[in-house]
């Protein structure tokens, strides 16, 4: 059974190299076998880099070789689609359709549909590569960016109404074509096609060279079963944000991320849902819900948010939910996130990590 963390290389490890071994000796020893860093944000890099990222400062090299000294696998996170500071940011950039009076303004980010913005994230793995001898690629946000708003602002950009046009002989779509069923599936459809075949680029590089290839994935994959009131959003979610209940009605799927099918096509060696809540009732309801779309198709590492945006839970409360979870099929955990993590934690880890070796 596998243990794996996410961690931020500024927060984690930026002390002095004891300091960093003393982190790295209490995750070994609370069963972590696998580190998921985040490497790089936007226009920075915190890895050693040929790409012309806006800042570099190399801390994942002293992390990278303290690990493998203690038998931790380190598999970096990569964004591949909001790496801003590398690419032709102009041409790569999107524009909200304006909507309704009152609703959200245009606002501009990375477009997927544009096959620059893809080649960004390959380019980035392949950089990577070039530079160290990791065990895996963690993909992160490998998806449209435009969540719970692009089926009331669906983008604008010139790479999308070429889209548009091609499927539909329209070079725009509005909020009330998306409500008819077979623009919407076209919409969909060629989102998925276009994040499907960024993924295909990425697990061709890897898959030669042994390296795993995993994923971040979306927990909602169907949309949200529950009706979402002010009560049940502060039970599962921690909060009764409006933004929460509009981002639970979406799935994956329209964000171009239909993970499951990527499992079933064998592209991922091991797929962690994040699966963050607060209500271990919730958690393992979303849990089997997954394990049941994805079957034995591809590992499942369920995604536990021992302190996320969605809340906090007791040491006791994450190896409950890490319980539920091996009960229930996953095939080990990741947790969220490292830097949350005290000696409770690893102490009660270690003694999950012995009673289900």
């Amino acid at each position: 059974m596998d243990i794996a963390c996410w961690c931020h290389l500024e927060r984690d490890f930026k002390g002095s190299d004891e300091e960093t071994r003393q982190r790295m000796d209490q995750a070994m020893e609370g069963g972590i076998n696998i580190l998921l860093p985040f490497i790089h944000s936007r226009g920075n890099a915190r890895y050693r880099t040929r790409l012309k990222y806006e800042s570099v400062q190399d801390t994942f090299s002293r992390v990278l070789a303290l690990a493998k000294e203690r038998g931790i696998e380190v598999h970096p996170v990569v964004l591949p689609i909001s790496a801003m500071g590398i690419s032709d940011q102009e041409k790569v950039r999107r524009s909200y359709f304006p909507g309704k009076p009152g609703t959200k303004p245009p606002g501009r980010q990375m477009c997927a549909s544009w096959k620059e913005t893809r080649d960004t994230g390959v380019l980035i793995v392949s950089d990577i590569m070039e530079n160290y001898d990791v065990d895996g690629i963690h993909l992160d946000g490998v998806r449209y960016h435009d969540t719970g708003e692009s089926l009331e602002h669906p983008c604008q950009c010139e790479a999308c109404r070429q889209k548009y046009m091609e499927l539909l002989g329209m070079d725009t779509v509005s909020p009330e074509d998306l409500k008819v069923p077979g623009i919407l599936h076209k919409f969909i459809q060629f989102r998925e096609d276009n994040i499907h075949e960024m993924v295909l680029r990425i697990r061709d590089l890897v898959k030669p060279k042994g390296i795993k290839l995993s994923m971040a994935s979306r927990a909602h994959y169907l949309g949200t079963p529950l009706p979402l009131s002010p009560a049940l959003l502060e039970r599962y979610f921690g909060t009764s944000r409006k933004e929460e209940q509009d981002w639970g009605k979406f799935s994956s799927m329209v964000e171009g991320q239909d993970w499951v099918a990527w499992a079933h096509e064998g592209l991922m060696d091991y797929i962690c849902p994040m699966n963050y809540s607060t209500d271990s009732d919730f958690h393992l309801m979303r849990l089997k819900e997954q394990l049941a779309l994805v079957k034995s198709s591809a590992p499942i590492y369920d995604g536990i948010g021992r302190k996320s945006s969605v809340g906090e839970i007791s040491p006791s409360e994450m190896v409950k939910q890490a319980e539920d979870a091996m009960k229930a099929g996953a095939a080990g955990i990741a947790i969220f996130h490292f830097n949350i993590l005290g000696n409770d934690d690893f102490r009660e880890l270690a003694a999950f990590k012995r009673a289900n070796s």
